[in-house]
């Protein structure tokens, strides 16, 4: 690892749990003492830190504690539309899990009001704004303190977990990756984060777009944890494709006079969204579920060849290759709308359409990546080494 790699690394580290020091450093790096010692005084010249003797810690970190702010405030719009989404998953009379991060914060603004809820979380930030609500119960985990993420964390954290069971968990992540599926900067994260899932029936990652592709420090695991992908999930699509749709339809009513092209457009507009629910409806009723009785029979292996045998596979074939058709949608659209480019005395709903033409494909896009280049290849995989046990068990019996 390159030395603006690693002093990088050391930064998201500090940032994510407030210090660290020169021993833990040099053997999570496997470099000396010394080498970390010089990387420290880099990021202290550079004004990042402060160095202390054994280690060093973040700089204004006392600050940040003392006024109970949280860093990675950025895309605070993305982060309050998945809050928004989130709400319509939590019903009253659930306990769930709200795990620490800004995006997990804008969540528990949104539950601020509502009845018969009980809130387990390891976000002290988080406790402190919905325990003074008088129809929410909340439960706070023990652990080490992190202050740069408000949060309790290791061992002690993880293990208050243990035999619970819960309905939801609403989990944040650092980046979701291809190699290393679900990421987090810091490791003693990684202990607490598999508890909850552990804990919870069903788990939904709560990560705004611009986590994807992105690789923090520490890996969580397989994607296949995960129910739903809120920012990507079916209802958004559901939900827009009528707002699209009818924008569409009233717009080239308005304007097809001067704009005749309106009329191919709003056509063409009927025929992407046609076919991307009908592709969603395939997946809830035969993709998904094969891949969910696909984890079912890892642990039992034996039934594995008669209940998924093939059907991944095929499934996953017309899933990609409706993919690829309908991105040929996608450019489609762009030629009509030269790029979503406004022509002259557009009027608001036209300028309406583009937008959430954009905001849908962006969506659209997301989707695909995750399913394309994470979920698809971990099913085949796990389909795969389940076909051959099963094939393996059979030849033994006979």
């Amino acid at each position: 690892m390159l030395a603006t790699h690693r002093r990088d690394k050391i930064l998201e580290l500090l940032q994510e749990d407030g210090s660290a020091k020169v021993l833990d450093l040099a053997k999570l790096f496997k470099v000396t003492e010394v080498t970390i010692r010089q990387d420290l005084e880099k990021l202290d010249k550079d004004g990042l830190i402060i160095r202390e003797h054994g280690g060093a810690y973040l700089k204004n970190i006392k600050d940040q504690v003392q006024t109970f702010s949280l860093t990675h405030q950025e895309h605070l719009d993305k982060k309050e539309r998945i809050a928004a989404k989130c709400l319509e998953f939590i019903e009253s009379g659930d306990t769930i899990i709200l795990d620490s991060g800004s995006t997990t914060t804008e969540v528990a603004k949104k539950l601020r009001g509502m009845k018969s809820l009980t809130v387990i979380t390891n976000a002290l930030n988080i406790a402190l704004m919905l325990g003074a609500e008088p129809g929410i119960e909340v439960i706070v985990t023990g652990g080490e303190f992190k202050p740069p993420t408000l949060s309790l964390t290791g061992q002690k954290a993880a293990d208050f977990f243990k035999g619970l069971h819960v309905q939801k968990l609403f989990l944040a992540t650092a980046g979701i990756s291809l190699k290393a599926g679900l990421t987090y900067p810091s490791i003693s994260d990684l202990v607490v984060k598999k508890a909850m899932i552990e804990a919870a029936e069903t788990t939904y990652l709560v990560a705004d777009s611009t986590k994807i592709g992105k690789a923090a420090f520490a890996s969580l695991g397989a994607l296949s944890l995960i129910d739903y992908i809120i920012n990507t999930h079916h209802q958004y699509a559901k939900t827009n494709a009528v707002i699209i749709h009818d924008l569409a339809q009233k717009v080239a009513n308005n304007h097809n006079e001067k704009h005749p092209e309106l009329i191919k457009l709003t056509t063409a507009i009927f025929l992407f969204l046609h076919d991307l629910l009908n592709h969603m409806k395939k997946e809830e009723q035969i993709l998904f579920p094969n891949i969910k009785q696909l984890v079912k029979n890892k642990s039992h292996k034996e039934r594995a060849m008669y209940t998924t045998f093939g059907l991944i596979k095929e499934s996953v074939r017309r899933m990609q290759k409706a993919h690829q058709a309908m991105s040929k949608d996608l450019k489609l659209l762009h030629e009509l709308t030269n790029d979503y480019k406004l022509p002259e005395g557009s009027c608001n709903s036209y300028k309406y359409l583009f937008e959430k033409m954009k905001e849908f494909e962006a969506d659209f896009l997301v989707h695909v990546y995750l399913e394309n280049n994470i979920l698809f290849p971990k099913a085949l995989a796990e389909d795969e080494g389940l076909d051959e046990n099963a094939f393996a068990n059979l030849n033994c019996e006979k």
